[in-house]
């Protein structure tokens, strides 16, 4: 159970104690002046003045009331007079004669193999419980290994400065030094190769069941460590990038290089980068543009989206540049007007009404008479990446 039974108190002791406590305190009489004004239903006052100065004048008898000692006296009494809840153990059901009060009787349960649990509440022997936990939600160590496959299990580490010695020798001395663990299905042991004061390669095992099983597969090129330099002899002058004197000997420099590393460092040419396109902004047109005759009436100027080119460099990476800030603006023979603008990568497509009154064209004059009407875009962008040499 939770919370030991022997440690509980029911309503009815709680009941018992109150009414221990009204007897203990009945036992004391106010035989006072003061006391015995507590016995009257009405009170004159010449009676509670005289009541009042006895008690200022000190003339009562302390025997006449209860002390504060006196109370948690009677009241330490009255509780240890009761009972307490209690486990018994017993052969079967007691009857209702039998059963005493605040004690809990604990009986074999032959089909379930755990005891129940009896009380006498009122006069009656119930069955309040059992001493069972359901466990019928929660899964077992079985169940969850055949979900999973296995996966799931306890992860070794272990590291090894040598490298001529086996993985398999790492794993062994592990678990020679660790002769209290239990190793099983889905158990992962990872080594980790160290050479100097930097990591060349760490492997991971699973445990099958049966043996250790290598995790790693495919390893890309940038993965994969040289140990060593390597020595470059024979009668030849060059290899890619390589030279070398006809019958001399060089040594290529590569410990502590990936093999990308080394074979672009072999086969590659260094060359500057060069920006094969700049930054540029796309198509943006202005919808009926062209010659009109004089005295020709706009309503509106529809001018289209646009989007940014973001350039390229000759052997890459991609720029990165993206448009931040758009602004349009509108160029006439009498000023230059910005007409929208927009924090966005793109442009949308909008028109310009003039604020309402539209455009003439020609020189008949008027405020919104323009000789030409024309359309400028920019874009803002950041600087993007820059290309290394």
């Amino acid at each position: 159970m939770p919370v030991s039974a022997s440690k509980l108190v029911t309503l009815a002791q709680l009941q018992v104690q109150a009414e221990r406590v009204k007897q203990e305190l009945a036992k004391y009489t106010l035989a006072s002046e003061l006391g015995s004004l507590a016995k009257k239903s009405e009170i004159s006052e010449a009676d509670l003045s005289a009541a009042l100065k006895s008690v200022i004048d000190g003339k009562m008898d302390a025997a006449d009331s209860m002390t504060t000692e006196a109370i948690n006296s009677a009241i330490a009494t009255a509780i240890a007079k009761s009972a307490h809840a209690r486990f018994e153990k017993v052969e079967k059901v007691p009857s209702n004669d039998e059963a005493q009060d605040n004690v809990l009787y604990l009986v074999m349960n032959a089909a379930t193999g755990y005891y129940d649990i009896y009380a006498k509440v009122g006069e009656e022997v119930v069955r309040l419980d059992d001493t069972t936990v359901d466990l019928s939600n929660y899964a077992t160590i079985e169940q969850l290994n055949a979900v999973s496959g296995g996966i799931g299990g306890t992860v070794y580490a272990g590291t090894k400065e040598d490298l001529s010695a086996s993985d398999d020798s790492v794993i062994a001395a592990y678990f020679k030094a660790h002769t209290d663990v239990a190793v099983k299905k889905g158990d992962v042991f990872v080594v980790t190769t160290t050479v100097g004061n930097s990591t060349y390669e760490k492997s991971a095992y699973f445990y099958d069941g049966k043996a250790w099983v290598a995790m790693t597969g495919s390893v890309d090129a940038d993965k994969v460590i040289l140990r060593d330099d390597i020595t470059l002899p024979g009668g030849y002058t060059q290899v890619g990038n390589l030279t070398k004197s006809q019958n001399g000997t060089a040594i290529f420099s590569t410990k502590g290089k990936s093999v990308m590393d080394a074979l672009t460092e072999i086969f590659s040419k260094r060359l500057q980068p060069s920006i094969t396109a700049q930054p540029a902004i796309g198509a943006f047109t202005l919808t009926g543009a062209g010659a009109v005759e004089a005295g020709t009436k706009v309503a509106a100027a529809a001018c289209s989206g646009a989007t940014l080119n973001a350039g390229s460099y000759q052997y890459g990476p991609a720029t990165g540049v993206t448009a931040t800030n758009w602004k349009v603006e509108r160029i006439t023979n009498a000023a230059t007007t910005q007409v929208a603008t927009a924090d966005a990568a793109s442009l949308t497509a909008g028109s310009d009404t003039n604020s309402g009154t539209g455009f003439i064209i020609g020189d008949a004059g008027g405020d919104n008479a323009v000789s030409s009407l024309k359309y400028r875009v920019t874009a803002t962008h950041g600087a993007g990446v820059t290309a290394k040499g």
